[in-house]
């Protein structure tokens, strides 16, 4: 029995990048009709081994765990099943990830391979409320729903099945590979507006190779087809490389560039690493990146997803432990940064606990970043951000985990090839934000010289993001030149506010409205003290008490039911 219940965990700070030779693989062995490699993400708790090292690789068969309990394959509850020896696999749902470890651990386990309960979903885990999980000694991984269920159907049609875990050097002959983000790509979604050619979109092939395996092998290449809508536009083959040992890598291909139009369409950029031998595992030789150029105005990190029709998100992540608010961000640049503007963003969120998101704020900055720094080379102070546009999110009812959009406050075009930060800024420390824990950015980052999405905990910031290098599923809505003056203007009502300064009482009159309004009141940090519903009178005329508030500047705002807005400024006595 499997249940489908969501929890929410959270995801190491990296300190810096991680390379090919030291990447970690959950792969089937045998039987080989299912042998190969899943997307995965390991425990990193106080104990846990770590897994690039190959002297802590698991090699084991797997079983299913059981604890004959109403749950069974959950693993919430102690089992008298002998795993010794075993790889553990258990299902994700009604409790937590450290509580089915430890269970498993005292069962006997030399590993616990833990399986989603929504398809596509790839999260990283925490130890537990109580950080349980942080006695065991043993890895502990998270793999897709998909790919669980196919180890679970051939476990229950009596198959044996071994696993791999960890790194996985020199226990193939012949393996040569990479790992997602080390063969380049693209920003995942583009507007037209700025993708029209590879002029204003650059589309640079580049890939890292590692031979895994014990011998070395002869004539590397990399064959990349780049493809619109299914059909190939352009394909090339690197340089041959004539000789890579075992153990080591090679970035150093050639490849000639795609030139020319690009245009609507969904596209695909796909690699194949080829060489005299026939691999041993040849699920990662082939690399697949989809990236869509849409007339939407939209721009993301995170793929699009076909299934949803929208941008692909796998979980919802924060910090570990947080030590004050928590700003997740993507980086912006372009050399017709000067013809857009950010109109607003979708995002998804969910919060922890069991509770209800409702009543929940996200805050929303665009910063121009003017640091001066060296990528991978220097730490970026961010001390140089320059305030550009702001806006904000309330929830009023419980919309976790789906894609909600935020209004910037002020609709301002941006400029050419400077670099903008965008971030979600979230208080409640039980608040996460959406991810595409898929799409990987290490060598385009390189190749662009940029960090791509970098995140704030409290005052320390952390350029490369998330370890693993996840990125958020901010998706941007642009306007365009012609956009900017007609938004503005239809969107910013006039409004009075009086008496100003003011002690217990502030009216707002509104020209030419009368209904419903969305009233909030923030402070200048950002901070919400005032969220309610109002209704503005046939006079134009709507009021809200400040007795309670602190002496100091608010900023007053009203999302009228027409879609327009009112914003202004008020100083409480």
């Amino acid at each position: 029995m499997r249940s489908m219940k969501k929890i929410l965990l959270s995801l190491v700070l990296a300190g810096g990048a991680c390379f090919a030779n030291a990447q970690t693989f959950v792969q089937v062995l045998y039987p080989s009709n299912i042998s190969g490699g899943f997307a995965h993400t390991f425990a990193d708790w106080a104990l846990t081994p770590d897994m690039t090292d190959p002297a802590n690789r698991v090699i084991a068969p797997v079983i299913i765990a059981r604890d004959n309990s109403a749950g069974d394959s959950l693993l919430c509850n102690p089992t008298t099943q002998n795993l010794t020896g075993k790889i553990a696999l258990v299902f994700r749902g009604e409790c937590e990830f450290g509580t089915k470890a430890v269970n498993a651990w005292n069962a006997g386990a030399v590993g616990v391979v833990i399986v989603g309960n929504t398809a596509g979903e790839l999260i990283s885990m925490s130890s537990g409320t109580n950080a349980q999980g942080d006695v065991i000694d043993i890895p502990a991984t998270f793999i897709k729903k998909e790919d669980g269920e196919i180890v679970y159907d051939a476990l229950m049609a009596g198959d044996s099945v071994s696993m791999l875990l960890g790194n996985k050097n020199a226990y193939f002959v012949n393996d040569l590979g990479s790992t997602p983000g080390y063969t380049a790509n693209v920003p995942a979604q583009a507007p037209v507006q700025l993708a029209e050619s590879t002029t204003d979109f650059p589309i640079v092939y580049a890939a890292q190779i590692y031979n895994y395996g014990s011998a070395n092998q002869s004539n590397v290449k990399v064959i990349v087809d780049l493809k619109k809508n299914g059909s190939v536009i352009h394909t090339d083959t690197s340089n041959v490389i004539a000789l890579l040992n075992a153990g080591d890598s090679t970035d150093q291909f050639t490849f000639t560039n795609y030139d020319g139009a690009l245009g609507v369409g969904d596209y695909t950029i796909e690699y194949a690493i080829v060489s005299d031998s026939v691999d041993d595992t040849p699920t990662d030789n082939k690399f697949i990146y989809p990236f869509r150029i849409n007339n939407d105005k939209l721009f993301s990190y995170a793929k699009y997803n076909a299934d949803s029709s929208f941008t692909f998100n796998s979980g919802n992540y924060g910090p570990a432990e947080r030590n004050g608010d928590f700003r997740s961000c993507i980086m912006f640049k372009h050399p017709k940064g000067n013809q857009v503007g950010i109109k607003g963003l979708w995002f998804n969120a969910s919060i922890g606990d069991d509770l209800t998101i409702d009543g929940e704020e996200i805050l929303f900055q665009v910063f121009k970043w003017n640091d001066a720094f060296v990528y991978g080379t220097d730490s970026p102070s961010f001390n140089l951000l320059a305030d550009v546009t702001a806006g904000s999110y309330i929830y009023e009812e419980d919309k976790q985990n789906e894609f909600v959009y935020a209004h910037m406050d002020d609709y301002v075009l941006l400029e050419s090839n400077a670099r903008y930060l965008v971030c979600a800024k979230i208080y409640n420390e039980k608040v996460y934000i959406g991810y595409d824990n898929e799409t990987k950015y290490n060598y385009y980052s390189s190749i662009i010289g940029q960090y791509v999405s970098p995140i704030a905990d409290g005052s320390t910031w952390y350029a490369s993001g998330f370890v693993g290098g996840p990125v958020p599923s901010l998706t941007l809505h642009f306007f365009t030149t012609e956009e900017v003056g007609l938004a503005n203007a239809d969107k910013l009502v006039k409004a009075t506010l009086y008496p100003n300064p003011a002690k217990d009482v502030v009216n707002v009159l509104v020209d030419n409205y009368e209904g419903a309004a969305k009233l909030t009141v923030t402070d200048l940090a950002g901070k919400t003290v005032i969220a309610n519903d109002v209704t503005i009178a046939s006079n134009g005329n709507v009021s809200f008490n400040t007795a309670g508030l602190n002496a100091g500047m608010y900023i007053v705002k009203m999302q009228l039911a027409n879609g327009n807005e009112v914003k202004a400024s008020v100083v409480v006595e």
